[in-house]
Formats: C-alpha cells, sequence, structure tokens
C-alpha cells in the first residue's frame, strides 16, 4: 500500500465539505477516520471554517475541497490560490454528482430532484454555471467518483488533470458477517429500498402534484403487487414515497439515521434482496453504483435499472441476470426476480457480490482503494507493504 513521504513536516490533509449528508461521508469523512487510524504519513484534518494559519498551511500537504460551486468560494479559493506558491499544498476539487450542465448530453439536474427545485427557487444556476468555469483552473486537480462525470469534466472545463477515485463501502462500518448459502428456495422474500428521496419528489403542499422520478418504471406497480399479493414483505428506508400510501399499512419503514449507524441499520434489515430504480439521465449516469457495493457487503442480492438507449447506468457492474432494463414489464421483472429467488440461483449471485466488491477494490481498507486516493493527496509515494 502506498505512504505517502511526508518529509519537511508537510503531513496534514485538509478538508473544506460542503455539508454533512452520505456523500461528504462516503467521500471524505470515512477515508479521514481511516487515515488517522493509520500510519500512512499524513493525517486528515476536517475543519469547520476556512484557516489562513501560516503554521498550519505550512504542514499542509493538501487541501480538499468538496463541490464548492458559487461566487463565495471562488473568493475564498483564489485568496488560497494565492497563498499556494509560498507554502507548496496540493489543491483538490471533490465532486461526486453532476451539478453543471453537461457538455454531453446537456442535462444538468433532474426536475424531480428537490436541489433542482431549491436552485431554481434561489435563481442559482447562472451563478453556478459561471463560477464554476473560473474555480476548476484554480485547482491542480479534480477528484471524480466515476469515469462518466470524470469526461463530463474534462469536456465542459478543457481541465485534463481529472481522475477517478471510486465510491467504497468499510468494512469498519459494515461489518456484518458473511451471508452463508441458503438450502431451500426462498419462499416469502424481504426486499428492502433506502434511496434517498431524491430519486423522486413527493407533493409539497398543493405547490406540485409530486413527481415519480426514478420510480417511472415496472419497479413501482412490481412492488404494489407483490405487497399486495403478500409475495413478499417490503422495508423502506429514509423518506416514504407517497406513491406507496396504498400498501402502507403492509410496508415497514425505517426512518434515516446517521451515516455511521447507516450500515448497521441498513444489514439489520435482514433483506434477501434491495431494488435500486433509475431512470435514464445523465445525473444518474454520473453517480456510481453504491448501492450495490452496499448490497454485496451486506450479503444481499441487489436488481438495479440499465437503460435502453444508454450503456452508462452505473448498475452496468451488476450481475447480469439482476439488471433490469427501463423498459421491462412487471411479468418480465417477476420471472426474472422470482429465478433469483431460487438457492442455486441465489447462493451464486451472493457469491458472485462477495467476489466482485473483493477484486474491484471497492472496500474502502483495501490497498487499491486507498492507493487511489493516497496518489492524488501525492504523487511522490513510497510503495510498502499493505498494512
Amino acid at each position: 500500500m502506498l505512504k505517502i513521504n511526508s518529509e519537511n513536516d508537510k503531513n496534514l490533509v485538509l478538508f473544506y465539505l460542503a455539508d454533512n449528508s452520505g456523500c461528504s461521508h462516503v467521500r471524505c469523512r470515512f477515508f479521514a477516520d481511516y487515515i488517522n487510524a493509520n500510519d500512512f504519513g499524513v493525517k486528515a484534518v476536517i475543519l469547520p471554517v476556512f484557516t489562513l494559519d501560516p503554521i498550519i498551511l505550512a504542514k499542509t500537504r493538501a487541501i480538499i475541497w468538496q463541490k464548492p460551486a458559487t461566487y463565495q468560494h471562488l473568493s475564498i479559493i483564489q485568496k488560497y490560490k494565492g497563498f499556494q506558491r509560498k507554502f507548496g499544498f496540493k489543491m483538490i476539487y471533490e465532486i461526486d454528482d453532476l451539478f453543471f450542465t453537461s457538455p454531453i448530453r446537456g442535462e444538468c439536474l433532474p426536475p424531480y430532484n428537490m436541489s433542482y427545485v431549491r436552485r431554481k427557487e434561489a435563481n442559482l444556476d447562472e451563478e453556478i454555471e459561471d463560477a464554476l468555469h473560473q474555480i476548476i483552473p484554480l485547482f491542480d486537480v479534480v477528484m471524480c467518483s466515476t469515469d462518466y462525470l470524470k469526461k463530463a469534466v474534462i469536456q465542459k472545463y478543457n481541465f485534463d488533470n481529472v481522475v477517478t477515485v471510486k465510491n467504497t463501502v468499510p468494512r469498519f462500518l459494515w461489518s456484518c458477517d458473511k451471508k452463508k448459502p441458503i438450502t431451500e428456495d426462498i419462499k416469502r422474500p424481504v426486499v428492502l429500498y433506502s434511496g434517498a428521496s431524491g430519486h423522486y419528489r413527493n407533493p409539497r403542499d398543493n405547490k406540485d402534484a409530486g413527481d415519480y422520478g426514478d420510480w417511472n418504471c415496472a419497479f413501482r406497480d412490481w412492488i404494489i403487487k407483490n405487497v399486495t399479493e403478500d409475495k413478499i414483505d417490503f422495508k423502506i428506508m429514509g423518506d416514504f414515497p407517497w406513491f406507496f400510501q396504498p400498501i402502507a399499512p403492509k410496508i415497514q419503514f425505517i426512518p434515516w439515521t446517521n451515516s455511521y449507524n447507516y450500515p448497521r441499520r441498513c444489514w439489520s434489515t435482514k433483506a434477501d434482496f434491495q431494488i435500486a430504480p433509475l431512470a435514464e439521465n445523465e445525473f444518474n449516469m454520473s453517480k456510481s453504483a453504491l448501492r450495490f457495493y452496499e448490497s454485496s457487503i451486506a450479503g444481499m442480492g441487489f436488481f438495479g435499472s440499465v437503460f435502453d438507449t444508454s450503456s452508462d447506468s452505473p448498475y452496468e457492474e451488476i450481475f447480469p441476470d439482476c439488471k433490469i432494463k427501463n423498459s421491462a414489464t412487471v411479468e418480465e421483472l417477476d420471472e426474472k426476480f422470482w429465478n433469483m429467488c431460487k438457492k442455486e440461483n441465489y447462493n451464486e449471485l451472493i457469491e458472485w457480490q462477495y467476489e466482485n466488491l473483493n477484486k474491484s477494490g471497492l472496500i474502502l481498507e483495501s490497498t487499491d482503494s486507498m492507493n487511489r486516493l493516497l496518489s492524488v493527496i501525492d504523487r511522490n509515494t513510497s510503495l510498502l507493504e499493505t498494512i
């Protein structure tokens, strides 16, 4: 595993994070925890405020900003750029969502995402588009979560130094036991949905009628059919979609929690499967297959959407028989699902997911995962044995 050579006592990595959401945890906070628990040659410092303290900056190897995008951010970043030559720190832009207009298909946030609604109401679109064109060139490197997002950044800003650092799942939080092979077919499967409310939009005080969003596909009617017929136990984490109100008495609702409690709450559902519908748009094309990784480490079979006119769904990497096209019918989804409930097929699926997780470097503590991040922080690294 790589270890940074911290000559001249420059051993700090500063993080300026935009929020306390799952994004900042998966992309930065979990990495910071693991870095500080081990000897990688640097220590991570998550600051709640900006600092220009010369003592701190003299010890700083790199600064990571989570998607700054406004004129206020621009002003602050320009100050740091002015100090960069003196103190010699690296400036890294971190982005894991498409929130600018992509040059590939001309899309940005989908209308059913509340971030789209809030930006429209605050009239921020023009500022963000203009500010980003000035902000991105001030950085030494842009760190993206997916190759699609990387391609969009390169084309949009004519900025070549863009690298992909994949999303991962930390074993230190997803510490559940490996699932043992089942010996009988699954008769009444437990199905989990843990997607955030940004995947659809509930009606807002008579302002709009709501939007099915990513659920505008067979998954919605398939859930309603199988819950109504008492064939599955369905559990929802997070917000409750309005279109499931007619079957609400038969659904177990699990409130959202913070990012450190989420893994245990998720795997404690003992779900046999997790589902993740996605609409075909560039916002989703830019996303990672994080729900798939979480399902894999928790021993849940995973069904996800793939697109009809594009191969850019993040779920193209899941088990082949579990890919559900957006144009699929309820009957086609039903056939695939119940076929996967047969013990031989289910055991093959779960084992395939475990092997894929390990060989693809999708565990945060893995050598591949840490090397990707550390190489972005500092290219001058020395190779050590795996910690």
